[in-house]
């Protein structure tokens, strides 16, 4: 190729290029031209979540730059605006803060948990028109704990508690009448108690019957101060535990059943036959007594009567007893001219 034409096919490839490079720098310029620019503006977005009814701070919002169009109505862009003012409801991260989900400066939420002073728990208790004082007691109120239990058969009143605070009657945290003008008849009182009281409480009222007392607000008590209780005495001098007494002696002895002997003895009259046994240990099976055994010393006294039994047998009687067993004559049979029978024990 000549060198000439070299030249001039470098210089047009040299043109295009910058042809090319201007066209694209004027159609870029113009498509900007043609693109309006987006206004922004800075407002409040929370960075964690807000619980419902809980006071925002500036430690849980931050200053972003939105697109003005995207901005909500009544968004806020200044921390100032913040104070003292609780969420209406719960704000998530990201959510802008606007006034819609802020209550007003000052107003607290209504949720009731935030009443409850720290370190107390409330709890409630079933009540009536009688273990309620004639529904006299309202929030606020000041009432003993009563706790009645029967148990072993004794029966007793204990005050478990003093000096508590009502926190509600019903679901009501503060005092309401009715269209009357009449107090609400309660059926449930909560009560604010510490947290180690909250199980003692439970237990009262499931295992026993609860009575709540009402007091002056004003009244001095000593909260820990131990109470005795009223009712029968404690298990250690109840008649469960008592010793038994003779009832024959003047002085009331306990009864002495001995040392010795066994612990009782039995006759069997089966057939016209009388049989004894005895048992040295209750927890074992009886002994029969054969016939020329003497009973054993210092017995405990008989659990059947001595002397003449309370009928007889013989002519008059009409009964005829059966005949025994032949061969056996451990035991002879009774004779029906035999006259009424003594017992040998």
């Amino acid at each position: 190729m000549r060198p000439k034409s070299m030249v001039l096919i470098l210089i047009a490839l040299g043109c295009g290029l910058i042809a090319s490079i201007g066209i694209s720098q004027v159609v870029d310029s113009k498509s900007q031209d043609d693109t309006p620019k987006v206004k922004t503006a800075k407002i409040l977005v929370a960075t964690i979540d807000v619980d419902m009814h809980e006071e925002v701070t500036a430690k849980q919002v931050s200053l972003e730059e939105w697109p003005i169009d995207k901005i909500p109505e009544g968004a806020l862009n200044d921390v100032e605006q913040l104070t003292d003012r609780q969420t209406r409801l719960r704000i998530f991260a990201g959510d802008p803060i606007t006034n819609k989900k802020l209550l007003e400066p000052g107003v607290k939420g209504s949720l009731k948990s935030n009443q409850i002073p720290k370190g107390y728990r409330v709890i409630s208790v079933k009540v009536s028109m009688a273990t309620a004082v004639s529904y006299l007691i309202g929030p606020g109120d000041r009432v003993d704990i009563l706790v009645y239990k029967k148990q072993r058969g004794r029966a007793r009143t204990t005050t478990l508690m003093k000096n508590v605070t009502v926190f509600a009657v019903n679901s009501k945290i503060s005092r309401e009448v009715d269209e009357e003008g009449q107090t609400i008849h309660a059926k449930t009182i909560s009560m604010l108690v510490k947290p180690e009281d909250v199980e003692k409480l439970a237990h009262a009222e499931e295992t026993g019957r609860i009575r709540l007392s009402l007091r002056r607000p004003d009244e001095e008590v000593d909260e820990d101060e131990p109470t005795e209780g009223y009712g029968e005495p404690d298990e250690q001098t109840s008649l469960v535990s008592a010793p038994l007494l003779d009832p024959n002696a003047a002085n009331g002895d306990p009864l002495d059943f001995g040392s010795a002997g066994p612990a009782f003895e039995m006759q069997v009259m089966s057939g016209g036959k009388i049989q004894r046994f005895h048992w040295d240990d209750v927890n074992d099976l009886p002994n029969e007594l054969k016939k020329g055994d003497a009973p054993a010393a210092a017995a405990l006294p008989q659990t059947t009567p001595s002397g003449p039994l309370p009928f007889s047998i013989g002519p008059e009687s009409n009964v005829e007893p059966p005949a025994g067993p032949e061969g056996d004559d451990e035991f002879e049979a009774l004779p029906p001219e035999s006259g009424p029978i003594e017992s040998d024990l």
